[in-house]
């Protein structure tokens, strides 16, 4: 939806907390997926599951270790 608005988004892969971090990048090691948009030569971090959230200030279950941009 993002593209579709012009905006210039990716979709970044992370593993929660719960599912530990993955050492390698496999499809097992990631398990939910957030958004990059990139805005002013930097990228901005987005996950729209919580209804108050905020850009670049995920929730807690997402905070574990390092992502990869897709």
């Amino acid at each position: 939806m993002l593209r579709a608005s012009g905006i210039d988004a990716n979709p970044i892969l992370v593993s929660t907390r719960d599912h530990g971090i993955p050492i390698f990048p496999t499809k097992k090691g990631f398990n939910y997926v957030i958004a990059g948009v990139e805005l002013n030569a930097d990228i901005t971090l987005l996950d729209i599951t919580e209804k108050y959230s905020f850009p670049d200030i995920l929730p807690l279950r997402d905070l574990n270790w390092e992502g990869r941009l897709l």
